[in-house]
C-alpha cells in the first residue's frame, strides 16, 4: 500500500496533545508515546487536543484534579488551591470539540 492510500484509510481519532510530544503539560512537559507515534499512527490519523489550553490555563500551570464523591459528577479542581475550579469550562471546551470533530472514531 502506498503511503498516501495508508493515509487515506487511516481512521480519524482524537488524542491527547502532550501524548504527540507537544509540551503543553502542566509543568511545560510533555508524555510522548513512542507506540502512538511509532505503532498506532500506521493506521490512524491522530488529531492532537490539549483541553486545558483550550480552557486558557496556559502553560505552566497549576495542576487539576478530579474530585467527588460516588454518584455525583465530579468536579475538576486545582490541587494547589481548590478553589480554582474549571469543571464548567473544561465541559464547554469538549463539548465545543465534540461538535468540531464529528468525524472522529474515537
Amino acid at each position: 500500500m502506498t503511503e498516501q492510500a495508508a493515509s487515506r484509510d487511516a481512521i480519524p481519532v482524537g488524542i491527547s496533545a502532550c501524548l504527540m510530544g507537544e509540551q503543553v503539560r502542566y509543568n511545560g512537559g510533555h508524555k510522548r508515546s513512542r507506540y502512538c507515534l511509532e505503532v498506532l499512527a500506521e493506521r490512524f490519523a491522530f488529531e492532537p487536543f490539549c483541553p486545558e489550553l483550550e480552557a486558557g490555563l496556559g502553560v505552566p500551570r497549576e495542576p487539576i484534579r478530579l474530585v467527588g464523591a460516588p454518584g455525583e459528577a465530579p468536579r475538576v479542581v486545582g490541587t494547589v488551591d481548590p478553589r480554582l475550579d474549571v469543571t464548567e469550562r473544561l465541559a464547554e471546551v469538549s463539548r465545543d470539540f465534540i461538535a468540531r470533530h464529528r468525524h472522529l472514531r474515537g
